[in-house]
């Protein structure tokens, strides 16, 4: 009877513990995430153009179907009008000219013609701006528009320029043909620079174009399209146009000198140059808004023919206690001001 007691509490205990381990939660492995499907990005025109890395004094052949040779012989800023046979390129007051100077070889069998359009140029400034080129090429020999046919293995060398900010270096060149291969030009460091004192002395580059030059009397000086120069200010008591100065008033007589450095002549009238000037308290003298010949009191009326210069003068009516400051003179409304110190007139 004991033996079956015992036995019956161990059936019951084994019992006990299978149902509380099968009351017990089971824990299952975690599921794996399903992929996430991704999406392939496309980008429509963002890759460049085909082209070589190009290198100023090296030839290249650029273009499949009508190809030609090029070599960038030398790159040069500068603020001086450059002509193309009768035309002008001349920079404004916040400009300056980035000259190319190239050679172009017919590399074909046959006959090759060259204009202004057998090459797309382009500048890039710093800021990824892009500067057309001024779709006019001429020939380095005669300043000529380039029109002309290249014989077989025949060179020529040729000159185009680009209209850029006066401020800073530009980095990169581009020249393109017309089926769309290139040749890209790293040209920092690589240009002529801007002569003194039309270069800022604050950038090392010297490629930044002051707006406001300070000029000496007696030198010519690169306008718009004329070259100025003041040549002389003094103070007058002598009647001008018959009438002699106010009470308490004296003349300043300004002479300078125009010169035409074109091949075909330019016009200059009363309001070709003109001036600024301000005295010492940083106030503006009345200019009466005409410009006379030098040596009569004629307004000035001139065409200037190529290489011939014509004379002028300014009348100011000026304060007797009025200390003078300075002279700034320009070529039209946008062009470049040269400025002229006149502290030491008395």
């Amino acid at each position: 009877m004991k033996t079956m007691s015992i036995l019956r509490i161990l059936s019951f205990a084994v019992l006990v513990i299978v149902l509380a381990e099968s009351a017990m939660p089971v824990a299952h492995a975690a599921k794996k995430p399903a992929p996430k499907k991704t999406t392939k990005t496309v980008v429509l025109g963002t890759k460049q153009l085909d082209g070589n890395q190009a290198k100023l004094g090296v030839t290249y052949t650029l273009g499949k179907s009508s190809p030609i040779n090029i070599t960038l012989d030398k790159i040069e800023y500068t603020v001086e009008p450059l002509r193309f046979g009768s035309d002008v390129v001349s920079a404004k007051s916040d400009q300056k000219i980035m000259v190319l100077h190239y050679t172009l070889h017919n590399c074909m069998p046959i006959n090759r013609s060259l204009g202004w359009s057998t090459l797309e140029i382009t500048a890039v400034d710093s800021n990824d701006t892009n500067w057309r080129y001024a779709t006019a090429v001429a020939m380095e020999a005669t300043g000529e528009p380039c029109n002309m046919d290249l014989k077989p293995a025949q060179k020529t060398r040729v000159y185009t320029a680009i209209l850029v900010p006066a401020k800073g270096e530009i980095p990169k060149l581009i020249f393109q043909s017309s089926d769309k291969l290139v040749l890209r030009y790293d040209i920092r460091g690589k240009a002529l620079p801007l002569p003194a004192p039309i270069a800022d002395p604050s950038d090392p580059t010297k490629a930044t174009a002051l707006e406001k030059v300070p000029a000496q009397m007696g030198t010519y000086y690169p306008m718009r399209e004329l070259h100025g120069r003041i040549d002389s200010a003094e103070f007058s008591t002598e009647p001008f146009r018959d009438r002699a100065p106010g009470k308490g008033v004296r003349y300043l007589i300004i002479k300078g000198t125009v010169k035409n450095n074109l091949v075909s002549k330019r016009s200059m009238t009363w309001g070709t140059v003109t001036p600024k000037l301000m005295d010492s308290d940083g106030g503006e003298i009345h200019w009466a808004s005409d410009t006379y010949y030098a040596s009569r009191d004629d307004s000035i009326n001139a065409d200037i023919e190529p290489g011939s210069e014509v004379h002028f003068r300014w009348v100011f009516e000026v304060p007797d206690k009025v200390q003078l400051q300075s002279l700034e003179i320009k070529q039209t409304s946008d062009g470049r001001l040269f400025a002229y110190d006149l502290t030491q007139i008395k």
